[in-house]
């Protein structure tokens, strides 16, 4: 059993308090916790509720650094996970944080896969393999892709390749023929477009057989 025997105001901190034990251990806590568990000077702790009480802390300080991200900008699930056990916070904290923020409705794996291929379709065109691959790498479910992926049909990811095909034969243009339609052809595949698309482009960029 231990016993608070100061808690001091930590300048450049106002949030935070540091709590000195009669032992002469020192740690810090969030404000709001100390107010909510009541703590003052001449309360008595046990080791379990002293450890309680830095789980508590922890998970706290991530649960703020997650919503401190996320005003910059979405996140998936995985991505904010990740983030956060790279600033040093433990799995468990990680994960209570990561499912409070996610049941309060400031992450969706489903609204943040529809936003990603959105933007990548409007700056970064890519096709739908491609975007598969970048969804499974940001821990988005295999549902939620294929669904989110639906919305573009075959005649836009068709349109997006040609488009993407003119824009990119400017840069091509003063090389030998069989230089620039090797190039364009790689360039179109590891956009992750369909073979069939690329070659419809390909077509329409340099005519007759693409082969």
């Amino acid at each position: 059993m231990r016993m608070i025997a100061e808690i001091r105001h930590l300048p450049r901190r106002s949030s935070r308090r540091e709590i000195q034990l009669d032992n002469g251990e020192a740690f810090t806590l969030d404000l709001a916790l100390v107010a909510r568990r009541r703590l003052a000077v001449g309360t008595r702790l046990t080791e379990e509720e002293l450890e309680a009480l830095r789980q508590e802390d922890e998970w706290t300080r991530a649960k703020a650094s997650g919503f401190d991200m996320l005003r910059a900008r979405l996140f998936s699930r995985k991505e904010l996970t990740d983030k956060l056990r790279r600033k040093g916070y433990s799995a468990e904290a990680v994960e209570r944080a990561v499912s409070a923020i996610e049941e309060l409705g400031y992450i969706s794996d489903e609204e943040y896969a529809e936003a990603f291929v959105e933007s990548r379709l409007r700056s970064k065109p890519k096709g739908r393999y491609a975007l598969r691959r970048e969804l499974r790498q940001k821990g988005i479910d295999k549902l939620t892709i294929e669904r989110t992926l639906r919305a573009v049909s075959d005649e836009d990811e068709r349109e997006a390749a040609l488009n993407l095909a003119r824009k990119q034969m400017r840069l091509y243009r003063n090389l030998p023929r069989e230089t620039a339609r090797r190039r364009l052809y790689q360039y179109l595949m590891r956009r992750g477009y369909r073979y069939e698309d690329v070659s419809a482009a390909m077509r329409d960029v340099f005519g007759g057989d693409s082969d």
